[in-house]
């Protein structure tokens, strides 16, 4: 999901895990604190829901 998604179902936030590599980049872009990980329960949705989104989030993959 997208941050933007999360904000517009406000999804419940919850304490990340400490030391992964992608949240610096993130917190930075969005204005989180570096030294305080969040996570998101998409656990949240409506699992109908969850399912309309999710495939509009893949990409197809294309091997030779």
């Amino acid at each position: 999901m997208t941050y933007d998604q999360v904000r517009a179902y406000e999804l419940p936030a919850t304490e990340g895990k400490q030391g992964d590599p992608r949240w610096p980049a993130f917190a930075d872009r969005y204005g989180f604190d570096p030294r305080r990980p969040v996570q998101w329960e998409v656990e949240a949705l409506d699992p109908a829901e969850l399912q309309r989104l999710v495939p509009r989030g893949r990409r197809p993959v294309h091997r030779p």
